[in-house]
């Protein structure tokens, strides 16, 4: 089947000049900007007056979605903050309309808004079983789970690690066992967890590097800046921090383990495009990463927010090398049998024609 996709997002964004650089179709579309129920990064809720104050902004996200809709067969929303919006519009045009669910979120009316959207809609895919639990049992319903996929082309092991790369993240000491955590440098991540299991393991004589690669996503930097401190106090010059990487597979290649202790992870893509690049994987037991970090099969699971179980599960890496090749050739197997990208491409082409022709 013959699928044109045309990304609609803010006009004059460093996305639209690569998405339209690579030729691809891309509609400037103008939506003012929702901070949900709670404030970024922070417990409570906010005030009355001010989640109010968004409805204005939700008629004129639905009236410009409506509009762009006219031209499309299928109206695919990937934000959590225009899956009510794209639903709303969608009725009013009577066009499908396809949610993709990439958030665990907090229990509450947020959680509820979400499932309002889900039943509005179409149809919608979580990108995870631990995101479609959240749903209400209506909402579930209506929800299929599509896993994230990843490019065999861009994700694939290398014959050797990349020297230049190892001496970047070791600070010069590329002999040492070399683990990495990648990805938003954001309180929800559990950088804490990892300094406190790789300052175990340096405590036990053993001699481990840890790389922390990533920015700020949500959080203001503070947690960074903590983390910063953590790492000098808990393992002085056997810790790297990077800002920024133009070539993640690059950069899985020259590491001995990828550490993903996050918290309420709602897939995780950075421990699947580790699999494939053939690098071990230890992964927190939180939201969807156990569907595809099996325990002992496809990669070690330990517990969330937990240092001990993290430091644990590295010793064996670090120990023990059959164990490691074990765990990574059985990823890289299961990865290319069911995560490739294509075949989510697949599933999506087929979730749009039965879209289709349901309305019809």
């Amino acid at each position: 089947m013959n699928i044109h996709v045309t990304l609609a997002g803010p006009p004059d964004t460093a996305l639209q000049q690569w998405w339209t650089k690579a030729g691809l179709w891309y509609l400037p579309l103008e939506m003012a900007p929702r901070s949900g129920f709670r404030p970024s990064g922070k417990s409570g809720y906010l005030p009355v007056r001010q989640i109010a104050g968004q409805v204005p902004r939700t008629a004129a996200s639905v009236r410009a979605i409506g509009r762009a809709a006219r031209d499309f067969d299928v109206i695919h929303s990937n934000w959590l903050f225009s899956h009510i919006d794209a639903a709303i519009a969608g009725r009013l045009t009577r066009t499908p309309v396809v949610l993709e669910l990439h958030d665990l979120v907090p229990e509450g009316p947020g959680r509820h808004a979400v499932s309002a959207a889900v039943s509005t809609a179409t149809h919608s895919v979580a990108v995870s079983r631990a995101v479609k639990r959240q749903l209400t049992s209506t909402a579930q319903r209506r929800t299929s789970v599509i896993h994230q996929g990843v490019d065999g082309d861009r994700f694939h092991p290398s014959p050797s690690h990349d020297h230049d790369v190892r001496q970047l993240l070791s600070d010069g000491n590329p002999t040492r066992f070399l683990c990495a955590v990648i990805g938003r440098q954001d309180p929800n991540k559990g950088l804490h967890t990892a300094i406190e299991a790789v300052a175990q393991l340096r405590h036990a004589d053993l001699d481990v590097h840890l790389a922390l690669v990533g920015a700020p996503g949500e959080d203001s930097g503070d947690y960074q800046q903590q983390m910063r401190q953590l790492a000098q106090q808990r393992l002085g010059s056997a810790h790297t921090f990077l800002d920024h990487v133009t070539d993640v597979s690059r950069l899985l290649n020259s590491v001995d383990a990828v550490l993903v202790p996050s918290v309420d992870e709602p897939f995780g893509l950075i421990a699947l495009e580790a699999q494939a690049t053939g690098c071990p994987v230890i992964a927190s037991d939180s939201g969807g990463l156990p569907e595809f970090v099996r325990h002992d099969e496809t990669g070690l699971i330990a517990r969330t927010d937990d240092a001990d179980s993290f430091a644990n599960a590295l010793r064996i890496l670090v120990t023990n090398r059959p164990v490691a090749e074990r765990l990574s050739n059985n990823a890289r197997a299961a990865t290319e049998k069911t995560y490739r990208i294509q075949q989510r491409a697949d599933a999506f082409a087929l979730l749009y024609q039965k879209a289709v022709k349901g309305s019809q």
